[in-house]
């Protein structure tokens, strides 16, 4: 008697949490002087510095920015330069996409020579699904005392109010570490060892309601220098504001699907360097975002959001 069996083979795709520089819900509106999107790779010495930072000398058009919009006026690039490709929601037209007479969407040589999206540059059926953020481990309800006038978060846990005697000192990180603050937030510096497996997932905002934001303003530096995949900010439902401003230099990533998020000032090199998923963008005056292509490899998969997510469309 032969026995006959049949072998199945399983295989499963991790699919990163940021595939793009930028990913909104809802509308896009580039306002500024020299906006600018594009790309490096924090793991390649050759697109990135010596210890894996932003290079404007090195850097890639792979800096691609989608929105799951497909109401039509929701994408507005005024003159920026987009170093990548433009993806809109499912049955939009390449005339909903709005443009100034100096902006560009392509590669390297088309922003260097045109103006409008490079033929093959644009799409517009990207169709994804965003769920909020879940709630994070429950950790230690009280930040420790400070060192040398910054708080040293070594491992663990934290959940703490907004009220927390020390959440307005700069946070040194030098291992693995969670952080929820559970209300708004305005850090005043973040720094993630680049040893010992330091990273920092900070959770801001509270599972419901709303009004909660985060602040970043004038020269504060978060995780400079820094990789963008050791700080991941996540945005829980009641985040509905993110602001940016001045001359901030942010590395890391940002998930926070009910915000709508403003960048303006800059003029730092740096600005934004990881990658961000919010509910609308809105940048003002002089700001880059440079998207870490090694969040594909390295970065946060989409399972940790949500178990059964199901993605539709993957550009």
């Amino acid at each position: 008697m032969v026995n006959l069996g049949r072998k199945v083979q399983a295989q499963t795709f991790i699919i990163p949490l940021f595939n793009a520089a930028v990913v909104t819900r809802s509308n896009i509106n580039l306002n500024g002087n020299n906006v600018l999107v594009d790309s490096f790779d924090s793991s390649d010495p050759l697109h990135s510095t010596l210890t894996g930072q932003y290079n404007p000398l090195t850097a890639e058009a792979n800096g691609n920015v989608a929105t799951d919009s497909s109401l039509v006026g929701d994408v507005s690039l005024g003159n920026a330069n987009i170093y990548g490709h433009l993806y809109t929601g499912p049955g939009t037209a390449s005339s909903s996409v709005q443009i100034g007479a100096n902006g560009a969407v392509g590669t390297a040589a088309w922003n260097a020579t045109s103006t409008g999206v490079q033929p093959g540059y644009w799409a517009g059926d990207y169709n994804m699904n965003i769920p909020d953020v879940p709630n994070p481990p429950a950790g230690t309800n009280a930040l420790p005392a400070p060192v040398g006038g910054n708080v040293i978060l070594t491992n663990g846990s934290y959940t703490i109010s907004p009220t927390d005697p020390n959440i307005g000192l700069p946070i040194m990180v030098t291992g693995p570490v969670t952080l929820w603050v559970q209300g708004s937030y305005s850090p005043t510096g973040i720094n993630v060892a680049l040893t010992n497996n330091a990273n920092l997932a900070l959770f801001v905002g509270r599972t419901s309601g709303t009004g909660d934001s985060l602040t970043i303003s004038g020269n504060t530096t978060i995780n400079q220098p820094g990789l963008a995949r050791t700080l991941q900010l996540y945005g829980m439902p009641s985040l509905t504001t993110i602001a940016l401003s001045g001359n901030v230099a942010f590395i890391g990533t940002m998930y926070a699907p009910e915000a709508s998020a403003t960048f303006s000032g800059g003029g730092n090199n740096t600005d934004f360097s990881g990658a961000i998923v919010v509910n609308s963008l809105t940048m003002n005056g002089h700001f880059s975002i440079h998207y870490d292509q090694n969040l594909e490899v390295n970065g946060p998969s989409r399972g940790w959001v949500a178990k059964s997510w199901v993605e539709q469309k993957y550009p």
